[in-house]
């Protein structure tokens, strides 16, 4: 795959040079003898199989007929995924994502997520990564091995467009590292044999898949870049032969081709227009942006990709919480932590020194038999902050728990703190793919009676403040009411030092600026001790509080 000039080029790799174009300005794609400037290199590929117009002509006349207006009232995808592979026909989550990132291959110059298959013996994995391979980068081998030298695996994605690794069982201390900067784009240069100062150079950024009985990989940066893809064994009476499966694949191909040429010619099209209304990304933000772009040139409502991918993703959480000795610990300490509280509103579930958070965890790890001998635990202080640093993400997105290390310079101690945020309204304002359009209405904010001093200003965990603010005007129009109608009441008054010191927080970068006015939500009493600006966000963000009509109507005023 390449981009010139804002086209895309899928090089078919034959004798004759041609490709595809997929054309941005006019909305389609045809084949092309050659391609505009010299786009490709090729190393090991074999030529791809398509019909054109005339070949389509030809099958007609030779009597393929039925085939050819079948596959036109279904999806050839989908006849793949049901007759070809062993995904289950309920789960449509997982075909949508095989579908996207299938697609999504066939896009250049962005980052692809890797793509994990993972089942017991005998649930095909290595037969869908074959023909996943043959869709989009058929040569020889089809199916990788990985090799202990770090040298042959860089050549070896230098070489494929789409690297496919077989029942990978062992990896190498190294992999994870190269693994995401294969997906995100790296260069690497050897020494060229026979010389002694110049170099070979290989930069790429290329599409990976591995397949194996368990998830290939536990490392926090690899999940969070990856979707995977669970497949059950097959039963023996449901089991057909190779030749049988590679001999309908080989002639629904060309097929699938067309169907995902044409399907990109859509995207390529309202890309940009879905780009600028989707407010809330993952991590994979470019890969995200063409699935949504994608789903919804098969006409899918606005968000369906989103909700499948974040779906996808929190099993990675769970997969990486579970897979990792600390994080695992931390989850069961968080879990008793909970349960024990005496004072189920607070957030603050622990706070201590390093090592008095290193005592708990080997307490939980011995009650609860986690190998601390492991090379992921952390055998005294010094790598503790290190260790959670690496599932700091994983443990806010799957337990909703943050943890904060900070050093107090008065005493200079180091603290870390677990905050939970244990409200009944927990979870409720994050700014989903379903609600991304949200309207700031500001009828029920009112200071807060009590007057407790609160501090925390951003991502407290009582706001629901996620930083997805869509519209920086918003904050000043609020304002401009606030002024405007007297909304809010009187300020309250104005203290030198905070009061109570468990809302104090001991970050030297937040400090209590002497005038404090603090509010809390009339619809969600636990929302409370809030300062101006993060109320107006929390009010933005929270969907319990959209009353369009009376919002419209107070702007027309």
């Amino acid at each position: 795959m390449a981009e010139y000039d804002g086209d895309f080029y899928y090089d078919l790799t034959d004798d004759k040079h041609r490709c595809i174009k997929i054309s941005k300005r006019e909305g389609n794609w045809q084949i092309l003898d050659n391609t505009p400037v010299p786009l490709f290199r090729r190393y090991n590929q074999i030529s791809q199989d398509i019909f054109s117009e005339e070949e389509h002509e030809k099958i007609k006349e030779e009597g393929l007929n039925e085939i050819i207006s079948s596959l036109k009232e279904k999806d050839p995808l989908d006849e793949f995924l049901s007759k070809m592979t062993n995904i289950k026909q309920d789960d449509e989550g997982s075909k949508l994502l095989i579908k996207v990132a299938l697609i999504s291959y066939f896009i250049p110059n962005i980052p692809h997520p890797i793509m994990i298959l993972h089942g017991s013996a005998g649930s095909a994995k290595s037969t869908l990564q074959f023909l996943l391979k043959n869709i989009v980068d058929p040569a020889k081998p089809s199916l990788l091995t990985i090799h202990n030298n770090s040298t042959e695996f860089i050549q070896q994605l230098a070489h494929n467009y789409l690297a496919t690794y077989d029942n990978l069982r062992y990896t190498p201390y190294w992999l994870a590292d190269e693994v995401c900067k294969a997906v995100t784009g790296v260069g690497q240069t050897k020494r060229l044999l026979y010389t002694d100062d110049e170099d070979k150079v290989y930069e790429y950024k290329h599409c990976l898949i591995f397949n194996g009985i368990n998830v290939a990989f536990i490392e926090p940066d690899v999940l969070d870049r990856s979707i995977m893809i669970h497949l059950d064994e097959i039963d023996d009476e449901k089991r057909r032969t190779e030749k049988e499966i590679l001999n309908e694949f080989y002639s629904l191909r060309p097929f699938i081709l067309k169907f995902i040429f044409d399907t990109l010619s859509k995207a390529i099209v309202i890309k940009d227009t879905v780009m600028k209304n989707t407010k809330k990304l993952p991590r994979m933000a470019d890969f995200a942006i063409w699935g949504e772009a994608i789903l919804q040139a098969w006409e899918y409502k606005e968000g369906k990709f989103l909700k499948i991918y974040f779906d996808n993703m929190g099993r990675q959480n769970d997969e990486v919480i579970d897979s990792n000795p600390i994080a695992f610990a931390i989850r069961k300490l968080v879990e008793e932590l909970s349960t024990s509280s005496s004072s189920p509103s607070s957030n603050n579930i622990f706070e201590g020194t390093p090592l008095e958070f290193l005592d708990e965890l080997n307490r939980i790890a011995t009650v609860h038999k986690i190998n601390t001998y492991s090379k992921e635990w952390p055998k005294d202080v010094r790598w503790l902050v290190r260790r959670i640093n690496l599932v700091k993400s994983n443990l806010h997105k799957a337990l909703d728990v943050r943890i904060n290390t900070s050093r107090d310079s008065r005493d200079n101690t180091s603290k870390i703190l677990l905050i939970k945020n244990v409200s009944d309204d927990s979870g409720k304002h994050d700014l989903s793919p379903d609600s991304n359009n949200l309207t700031p209405y500001f009828d029920n904010l009112t200071p807060d009676e009590n007057q407790d001093l609160g501090t925390k200003l951003s991502n407290s965990g009582d706001t629901g403040y996620t930083g997805d603010i869509s519209n920086s005007n918003s904050l000043n129009s609020a304002s401009r009411i606030k002024e405007k109608e007297n909304i809010f009441m009187e300020k309250s008054e104005t203290l030198d030092e905070p009061q109570d010191t468990n809302l104090y927080s001991k970050d030297p970068n937040i400090l209590c600026e002497g005038v404090t006015e603090l509010f809390y939500c009339k619809q969600h009493p636990n929302i409370r001790n809030i300062h101006y600006d993060e109320m107006i966000r929390h009010r933005q963000l929270s969907p319990d509080h959209n009353d369009n009509n009376s919002y419209l109507n107070r702007l027309r005023e």
